[in-house]
This record gives C-alpha cells, structure tokens and sequence, in this order.
C-alpha cells in the first residue's frame, strides 16, 4: 500500500459537532477507519504510532481484530497511513484476535511484540504474545521466533495473556509487561529480544485491571493502566523497576462511548502526549473504537496532572521555521520553545549584517501579541505567553520582510 498523508489543517471538523481550531488534530486522531490500542515511539525525529483495527460491524458485540496498522507524524496534525503492517495469519501457530500490541526499537531493529489467540496452546483464555521484527517501523515484519514468546505454559503466566508492554532501563536491561482480569506481570528479556531471561514475576499494581505502560522520568517510573471495568486510566510511581508501586489515583477518566481504556505516554519535541481511544465516530462504540491525543502535564512533585480529554486534540508543532523565504540576503530560523513559556529563539546561522529588524507576531485577529526589534541572535521572553494555536511571524528588515505561520504549543 503507497502511504497517504492525512490532512487534518483546516478551521472546522463537525465528526462530533463540536469545531476544532486551526492548527489541532481534532480527537479522534485517526478518522477514516477504526482503530485501538495506540502505542506510540519516537525514532529518526518522527512520532510513529502502531495501533490495533477494529473491523466489527455495527451490531455484533464482540471485537473483530484480524491487524495491525502504522501511522506516522511530524507535526502532531498530518498522519501518513502506512496499512496494515502485521497481521495475526503472519505467525503460522495464530488462529485470530490481533489484539493490542506494542513495538519498540532496539539493537538496529523494530521488536513488534502482539497478542493473539494460540492454535494449539489452551490452559486459561488460550492468548499468547507474538514477536514479529523488521529493519524500519514500517516493516515488512516477520515472525522473529516462529513460536510464541509468552504462552498459557509459561509457568506464571496470567489467565489472559495480552496487552505486552516493553521497557528498556537506562542500564539496557529489557522488560516486558502483560496481563489482564487483574493480573500484571513482568519478565526480563535476554538482549536478543526474544528470550525470557528471569522467572516471570507478579507485579503488584493497586486497582490494576489490564493494559499496562511503562515510563521513566527523573529517576520515577510510572506504571499506568487500565483499572476497573468500564476502565479508568489509573497509575503508579516507583523508584525501582522491582516496586512497590504506590498508587497515585485516576490519570485518565471514562472515555466516550466505549467502556475500554488503553494508554500511551510519550515524549515528543518538548512535549509530553497522552495517547488512548473513545468510541466518539460516527458508528463507534466498544467494538468500533479511536485512537485519540491530549497533552499530559505533570506537577512539581513529578506526578501526573490528570488528562483533560477534549475534541480539538493537540495543537501542531514546528520545530524549526523556513528560511529567507522572500529574499533576504541572509538567512534565520525561529525556533519555539514550549518549555520556557513559549519564548521564541531567532537565530542567524549565517553572518547577520548589523542590521536592525523588527519582528511582529499576529495572531489570526490580526492582533499584535508582540512587536520588537532585534540585531543578531535573541530569546523573545513574553510577560504574557500566547496561547495555543497559530500565530503569524513577520521579520522586517528594510522593505524586506519575512513571513512564517507558527504553531505555538503548550505552555
């Protein structure tokens, strides 16, 4: 399949009759077909998002999952739709149920790690977790250990062998969480990443019900999951990959129309996004559901600020400005800075004549929201910061003037 690129930059999207700003991805994110279960990595400057597909019809209850699908962004608002990537008739010991996976790069390739229900292999609930591996995040994936990795027989396992969740500590050590019906686990991976390299270890999660997620930051590691049924996103912090995890409450409340609960956290251009899906299309519901994206804080003491869902989504991001775009003779690049209270850094990478430049910001009104002058290379700090959304940058040097729409992102 050629992939396409969504574009989603316009003033209004009436899905769900509410009005998304210019500049926003609108929630759900993905609108032309259904999908779950996002998990979301960054590699080669680029967000890539793998997500399951629910192909159910309308009045059958139940999930009909046969793949799994690629997308990709820059700018958090244009999604390139790579297809479906993998699909469960890719592992000859799978018989169906292409559940919620999660891929993961390390050692030069793409770990694809998947549930699916085993052929054979029936103890508990009869799901096992897959490895598929490729050389680029949109494949092609093959099965990396033609069996699979976790099954029914693994001793410890959980009754429901799904939602596998992978986490690399910065002293390189791989782990690889899973479960369901109020059963977590953790196993190490051998570096090869398809070897078990510890007992598989029961991991005690507070109000842990299915879907886990594991990420650090400043030393904490943070346990997010699905709790409860209809599902909340609740977690928990520790200092130690090991526990004892200490409950921190309710990240992410019920969701529209759909009583599962999946999350992803990532860290992208500055900014922290909290991926998870709703049943909010047209159509949509528990067996029909979207991918959505908000942005997710946290307070002084490290924790998690709780999500505030919305359908206008995240504002677009720009990371770095054209350049010289109606002939000055020399060039710059305005570069937001969403960790300072969005100051803007205007810097010359060429030799800047000693020239004085006036640069404007508007926003859309046409109202000024800043009006200066500058000489060489300089921070902009606002006493007021502009607000989310799109802005227009105006630099002056003589009758030359440049002009560049900036998306200004969180404060």
């Amino acid at each position: 399949m050629i992939p396409f690129v969504i574009t989603v930059l316009y003033s209004v999207c009436s899905f769900s009759g509410d009005s998304i700003p210019l500049g926003y991805s609108g929630n759900p994110i993905i609108r032309h077909i259904f999908t779950a279960d996002p998990c979301a990595i960054v590699f080669d400057d680029t967000l890539w998002l793998f997500t399951g597909h629910d192909e159910q019809n309308t009045v059958s209850n139940w999930f009909y999952m046969r793949d799994w699908h690629i997308f990709s962004t820059t700018d958090m608002i244009n999604y390139t739709d790579y297809g479906a990537k993998l699909n469960y008739a890719d592992f000859s010991w799978a018989s169906g149920n292409a559940f919620a996976g999660h891929c993961i790069y390390n050692n030069g390739k793409f770990w694809w790690y998947v549930p699916m229900t085993h052929k054979t292999i029936k103890v508990n609930e009869r799901f096992a977790i897959g490895v598929a591996v490729a050389d680029h995040p949109t494949g092609p994936y093959a099965d990396a250990l033609g069996e699979a990795l976790i099954t029914d027989y693994t001793a410890n396992s959980a009754q429901l062998n799904i939602d596998p969740a992978v986490f690399i500590d910065d002293d390189g050590q791989i782990y690889l969480f899973w479960g369901s019906w109020g059963e977590c686990r953790m196993v190490k991976l051998n570096e090869d990443m398809i070897e078990l390299d510890s007992d598989v270890q029961v991991v005690n999660a507070p109000n842990f019900f299915e879907a886990p997620w594991i990420h650090k930051r400043n030393g904490i590691y943070y346990l997010t999951y699905a709790s409860g049924y209809p599902s909340v996103i609740a977690y928990s912090t520790s200092t130690s990959i090991n526990g004892p995890w200490i409950y921190r409450g309710v990240l992410n409340d019920y969701v529209e129309n759909c009583e599962t609960n999946h999350p992803s956290i990532i860290q992208y251009k500055g900014n922290w996004y909290f991926f998870y899906h709703n049943g909010a299309l047209p159509t949509g519901g528990n067996w029909r559901r979207s991918v959505c994206v908000d942005l997710l804080y946290y307070d002084d003491d490290g924790l998690m600020k709780k999500i505030v869902q919305t359908t206008s989504g995240v504002p677009g991001l720009v990371s770095r400005m054209e350049k010289n775009e109606t002939g000055m003779d020399f060039q710059f690049e305005i570069i937001p800075n969403p960790l300072n209270g969005n100051n803007l850094r205007i810097e010359f990478p060429e030799a800047n004549p000693s020239r004085i430049m006036e640069i404007t910001l508007t926003d859309l009104g046409g109202r000024d929201v800043y009006k200066g002058m500058i000489n060489g290379n300089v921070e902009i700090q606002f006493t007021d910061p502009p607000d989310p959304g799109c802005y227009v940058v105006n630099i002056k040097c003589g009758k030359l003037v440049s002009s560049s729409l900036l998306m200004v992102t969180c404060r």
